[in-house]
């Protein structure tokens, strides 16, 4: 007795359609996925299909069908609905796959759901001669797509010998179109500034590690809705991004570091000094007990022991906090011993406020700071003539390793000389960044001198309008040394620097006369 196989034929009425770009702006411009869905519906009305769903993509996956969300979601929803039997429906051959061998995956995929592909401009037949067909389309497609990555990559690559960066803008940077360069960055404030205080910070020692920086982002609201261990990444990419200093390079495509057209967030010995603290060459001493709460800890010390005083908030009644001073040295008389805040802040108060100098003495430290400055600008003019010979011989040294190459056939030295060539470079950089540095650091002498004499005149109203760091800076000048404070009698000999320890020797003024006496006549000149 014979069986008769019972053949079971499907019916598709249900249709999805499926669209996708490869690039953002075949997203915005609107006629990328709107007239890729049009041309679709129409397709499926003239057919008699049911649109039932239309998945997205505006990303490649790199060939891969599975690295783009939209074919994952539409795959997912076949799933849910193993009742139905669906019609995908792409607008072209090249938006099912663009890779041979993930182009088969798909269809594979496809004909274990029992979902039948249709494409506006091909016949999909699963015939031996359609198979064929089929594969010599797909290889095609690969092939376009793998000739235009490659002049993609030509494109940017020569891009980036120019000095410009091609890809997207990290983050402190916009790319801008500009009548002369093309696309360059360009800083995005205010988040180029914060960048900017956090890589000077953890450069100078004000975040002595990686998490101190993290905390200064947080407080500046600069992440988003990123994880913790996301942020450590973003921190760990911005110290070691060279992009920041001025420079351009991708290593991936086998373009050395060189000069960017676009304006730099930090100097270039900053970010020199970023990464030797990265690798552990420097190590950075800093205080993380200095707070703006307690401008004069680390500075006061304890009367009987002579020590630093530490510094804290204390709860009282009713949970209120209380600011005090005090010595926690074991073996101190004075130990625990807290003394008021504003005791200590308020006495050195009053002696910066009873700090004003006479004119003959302005007159006098003026001088003295003509002296200083000639001979500072000599020193100026010396650096900047040694770095120029320095960025010659460079440049020098760098030539006659180019003529050896041309001259020499062997390709191992030839691969030496191109690594000395590409560490010579990295100088020139460095030295002709120094060097730009130099001369664009020279400031106004007038205007310097009235910013110094500003504090010098009245030290007070300095204090009152600085923030801490200029606090600690004026605290340096002011005063020659640390100073002892006692609980019961304040301040004792207070070791006070030039010129507020000149300002209260006013019966000295012989020792002015004699001084002005030797100043050098161009000193005097200035000074008139």
């Amino acid at each position: 007795m014979k069986i008769k196989k019972k053949i079971e034929v499907l019916t598709y009425t249900q249709a999805l359609l499926y669209c996708r770009v490869s690039t953002v702006g075949q997203v915005t411009d609107g006629s990328g996925l709107e007239s890729q869905e049009q041309r679709c519906r129409e397709y499926a009305r003239n057919k008699g299909y049911s649109v039932e769903r239309v998945f997205v993509d505006s990303y490649t996956g790199g060939g891969d069908f599975m690295n783009r969300p939209g074919m994952r979601a539409l795959l997912e929803y076949v799933d849910k609905n193993p009742h139905t039997n669906y019609v995908v429906i792409f607008d072209d051959l090249k938006r099912f796959a663009r890779d041979t061998e993930f182009h088969f995956k798909l269809r594979s995929a496809f004909k274990a759901r029992d979902i039948r592909p249709e494409c506006l401009n091909y016949n999909f037949d699963d015939s031996p001669e359609g198979v064929f067909v089929e594969t010599i389309f797909a290889a095609q497609g690969k092939l376009e797509k793998d000739q235009n990555r490659r002049q993609v990559i030509q494109k940017m690559t020569s891009r980036l010998k120019a000095g410009y960066w091609p890809f997207y803008a990290p983050p402190g940077y916009i790319q801008k179109r500009d009548p002369i360069h093309g696309k360059i960055l360009i800083q995005d404030n205010p988040k180029a500034k914060i960048i900017t205080e956090a890589l000077e910070g953890f450069a100078s020692g004000r975040f002595q590690e990686q998490m101190d920086v993290c905390k200064f982002l947080v407080s500046k609201n600069y992440f988003a809705k990123s994880s913790y261990y996301n942020r450590l990444t973003i921190i760990k990419r911005m110290l070691t991004r060279s992009l920041y200093a001025g420079y351009i390079e991708y290593p991936d495509w086998k373009v050395a570091r060189r000069i960017g057209h676009h304006k730099s967030l930090i100097p270039k010995e900053i970010f020199e000094k970023i990464q030797n603290k990265l690798k552990g060459k420097i190590s950075m001493r800093y205080r993380k007990d200095v707070n703006v709460d307690f401008p004069l800890r680390g500075f006061i010390l304890c009367s009987e022991c002579e020590r630093e005083l530490t510094s804290s908030w204390c709860s009282g009644r009713h949970n209120k906090k209380y600011p005090y001073y005090r010595c926690v040295w074991p073996q101190c008389p004075m130990k625990n011993k807290s003394i008021q805040r504003h005791l200590p802040e308020n006495q050195l108060l009053d002696i910066l406020q009873k700090s004003k100098p006479k004119q003959e003495l302005l007159d006098y430290i003026k001088s003295r700071l003509v002296i200083k400055w000639e001979g500072a600008e000599r020193n100026i003019k010396e650096t900047e003539k040694s770095v120029s010979m320095t960025v010659a011989n460079i440049k020098s040294r760098i030539q006659n390793l180019v003529s050896m190459i041309d001259s020499n056939k062997s390709g191992a030295v030839n691969e030496a000389y191109e690594r000395q060539i590409e560490e010579l470079s990295q100088q020139e950089m460095l030295e002709a960044s120094r060097l730009s540095k130099i001369s664009s650091g020279k400031i106004n002498f007038e205007t310097a001198l009235e910013l110094v004499m500003s504090v010098v005149d009245n030290p007070y109203e300095r204090w009152q309008k600085g923030d801490l760091t200029h606090r600690r800076l004026l605290l340096n000048m002011v005063f020659n040394k640390k100073v002892a404070y006692s609980k019961n009698h304040g301040f004792e000999t207070a070791n006070l620097q030039l010129p507020i320890k000149v300002f209260e020797q006013n019966n000295r003024s012989n020792v002015y006369d004699v001084e002005m006496a030797t100043l050098k006549p161009r000193a005097q000149d200035r000074l008139k």
